[in-house]
């Protein structure tokens, strides 16, 4: 019975994280789509330099800013809901 209840647990962590790293990846196909759709990576590349550093919500409980679009506190980036604005440059440069 131990058994079965800490799997259970478990199995709701992970399942957690993969829908985090769900979100994540399709952040990056959502840029990738927008290169497609706009022929142009350097202006998605300049839109997202520019919206960097611009998303602090003060308002917001602490326990929740780190689920935010560009937020600062990492957490290993397992619950991150989306890629950092450096990952996603990165990755459209190497698009």
């Amino acid at each position: 019975m131990i058994v079965v209840f800490i799997t259970s647990i478990l199995g709701y962590f992970i399942a957690i994280l993969s829908k985090f790293a769900i979100s994540r990846k399709r952040e990056f196909m959502a840029d990738a789509g927008s290169v497609v759709l706009t022929k142009d990576k350097d202006a998605i590349i300049a839109a997202l330099k520019k919206v960097s550093g611009k998303s602090e919500v003060t308002d917001a409980p602490s326990d929740l800013r780190f689920m935010l679009f560009d937020n600062t506190e990492s957490y290993l980036g397992l619950f991150d809901t989306h890629p950092s604005i450096e990952k996603r440059i990165k990755a459209l440069e190497k698009y």
